[in-house]
């Protein structure tokens, strides 16, 4: 095959598509970390123990490796796009769910959720991404893609913590929750490129 963009994207369309995919990621980290940033908070707030904030995040990520496997094998066989907006639906209802949580096993089931949300993004966004660009610039545009992980990240601890500390640990999933939504339908919208271009 070519090693140039196919012939359906434009440069600038892969750059748009890139854009897209890169501000799902940074929210699929954001959603994932805002947690960190109001712990205390949640501990305090619904009287839980260390051992089960601690069950919180394992509850994540054990649905989000359980689901990784499994939907990555899907994202080979269904539209990446759609495969991805339905992914951060999910994510950012359980995140704005989470900040409707009155109980401990609540916060547990909705979070728990995010993790199969996310589960459906990484790898099918990472392969999509690839296919989008030429294989000269695939090096480039995924560290632009990933770079979104560190920053995603920060960005959930620091508003977590800001947010919650002023307004509560709910309104913190509340706000982060909304965007996902919107990134959601962007991401329902893009055009799934031939694979392995």
């Amino acid at each position: 095959m070519s090693s140039s963009t196919p012939a359906v994207f434009s440069p600038r369309y892969a750059r748009y598509a890139l854009a897209v995919l890169f501000a799902v990621n940074l929210f699929n980290y954001v959603d994932r970390q805002i947690i960190s940033g109001v712990l205390s908070l949640v501990q305090k707030d619904l009287a839980v123990s260390d051992a089960a904030l601690g069950a919180l995040g394992s509850a994540f990520m054990i649905l989000y490796l359980i689901g990784s496997i499994p939907l990555g094998m899907l994202g080979d066989r269904v539209r990446r796009n759609r495969l991805i907006a339905i992914g951060v639906a999910v994510w950012g209802a359980a995140t704005f769910l989470s900040g409707l949580a009155r109980s401990y096993g609540q916060l547990f089931v909705t979070r728990s959720l995010v993790g199969i949300g996310e589960a459906s993004y990484g790898p099918t966004a990472t392969a999509m991404v690839s296919d989008l660009f030429p294989k000269s610039h695939r090096g480039l545009v995924n560290s632009l893609f990933n770079a979104a992980i560190p920053v995603g990240g920060a960005i959930g601890i620091i508003v977590g913590g800001i947010v919650g500390t002023r307004f509560g640990w709910r309104a913190a999933f509340l706000l982060v929750g909304l965007p996902s939504i919107g990134l959601a339908l962007l991401a329902w919208r893009l055009t799934d490129p031939p694979r392995g271009g």
